[in-house]
């Protein structure tokens, strides 16, 4: 309760209606709360102003003779180095996931664009952000149900369910993610599946509708078999069962046309005419492929698809020139659990040949 609404409260339920000494209090209290919000106003603004003071020197501190400031800022994000140890460890995997995937999708005519922190990279660092744990990949469901098929019979690389359950019983969630099986650790790239939509107040709500419909019964069944929440996978197959069952009924029938694409339950939507036609872009440019190290040179110039305006999709994240707060949070590695294990990702880079890596 606001000291406005308190202080009405008090006069109307507390206190005799002639009570001239609290009207008087009350006045003076309301006085002082306006000039505190007025003074809090100018400090705020005062904070940002020397925040954007500062800014400003520092980019002119990196400027060079003759750049503009805008080719200052790009500057800076190329030139900073990758980063070294476990999570450049994970990024290298996951690297070679995405090697993989571009090749099938390059030779059977699929679409994929990168998503995204990893579609951030492409454009501001030519690569992963430095401090970047993960990769996430946009791909039309036609499209992903091929590329699903078509790696379904080889051995190394698969495809896997991911599971997600809110506590606040209200979100939930089933996503596919692309491993490599020949490391036991939680490293993957995600596939975030895009289907064509018409956006309208009508067809929001019946999304909206069967959302809480399906978050419902998703809660259900996982506080009934004791699973806790989280992002994994599911090996126990009976509950993996129920669930799969739940979510096949809730998908949202998808359009066959649309002004729109969007993610399932529309988390994510964007114009189609900004994803399509995709294009294609550099990305750890200096990393040598699998296929490439026995002879230590490069074959194959690496680049991967990105939509055809990366700054339509990219908009979410707000002026992407300036510096994030406390960038080095390692979220997903917290979150995945691959902390410690850096014995295990050396051993896979040096099999693969790319220990010594640093892009």
């Amino acid at each position: 309760m606001s000291l406005k609404n308190w202080l009405h409260t008090m006069k109307s339920k507390c206190l005799p209606p002639s009570a001239r000494k609290v009207m008087r209090m009350e006045k003076t209290l309301l006085c002082r709360l306006d000039e505190l919000s007025a003074q809090h106003g100018y400090l705020d603004g005062q904070i940002k102003a020397l925040s954007a003071r500062n800014d400003l020197l520092f980019w002119f501190s990196q400027m060079r003779e003759g750049e503009g400031l805008a080719r200052t800022k790009r500057n800076f994000f190329e030139r900073l180095v990758p980063e070294e140890g476990l999570i450049r460890g994970g990024q290298l995997i996951m690297l070679n996931l995405l090697d993989f995937l571009d090749d099938v999708c390059t030779e059977n005519g699929l679409a994929y664009v990168l998503a995204h922190g990893t579609l951030l990279g492409a454009v501001r660092h030519k690569g992963f952000i430095p401090w970047d744990d993960d990769v996430d990949i946009f791909m039309m469901r036609e499209d992903f149900l091929k590329f699903e098929k078509i790696i379904k019979n080889q051995s190394r690389y698969c495809i896997m369910d991911l599971y997600f359950v809110d506590d606040k019983k209200n979100k939930c969630a089933r996503s596919k993610v692309l491993r490599d099986t020949k490391i036991n650790l939680n490293i993957w790239i995600d596939i975030l599946i895009l289907d064509n939509t018409i956006i309208d107040d009508e067809s929001s709500r019946k999304k909206q509708a069967k959302r809480i419909e399906l978050s419902k019964k998703v809660w259900d069944i996982t506080q009934k078999s004791g699973w806790a929440v989280k992002f994994y996978p599911i090996y126990n197959l009976a509950i993996k069962s129920k669930l799969d069952a739940v979510f096949d009924e809730y998908i949202y029938p998808c359009q066959k046309e649309g002004t729109f694409i969007e993610s399932v339950w529309g988390w994510y939507s964007f114009k189609k005419e900004d994803v399509f036609p995709v294009k294609r872009m550099p990305f750890e440019a200096n990393v040598l492929r699998e296929d490439e190290r026995a002879s230590g040179k490069k074959k194959k110039k690496r680049e991967f698809c990105v939509p055809k305006n990366p700054e339509a999709l990219l908009s979410r994240y707000g002026d992407i020139m300036k510096i994030p707060d406390g960038p080095y949070s390692y979220r997903h590695a917290k979150y995945f659990d691959f902390y410690g294990k850096e014995d295990i990702i050396e051993e896979y880079l040096k099999t693969w040949g790319c220990a010594d890596q640093k892009g």
